[in-house]
């Protein structure tokens, strides 16, 4: 998980920002913010296909940030 994670990082510079990561309940989320889901998600399953890490990809509209920003006053209370 952790060499898939450090994998996609070294990608994500040009594609995305990543936003927030949570992990527990033996899952770990990614949030990422990019400019193309489609692109991000095509390139993360290339250096996925590396890894035996089982995957599932979520898009949303989200062009304020509305939900990273949600986050953030959630951990600033």
């Amino acid at each position: 998980m952790d060499a898939l994670e450090d994998a996609v990082d070294g990608l994500s510079a040009n594609l995305a920002t990543l936003v927030s990561v949570s992990t527990g309940n033996n899952k770990r989320q990614w949030v990422y913010y990019t400019q193309s889901g489609r692109n991000f998600i095509d390139a993360v399953q290339k250096v996925q296909s590396k890894a035996v890490v089982p995957l599932e990809f979520e898009t949303i509209w989200d062009p304020k940030w509305a939900l990273h920003d949600s986050f953030v006053r959630s951990i600033r209370r």
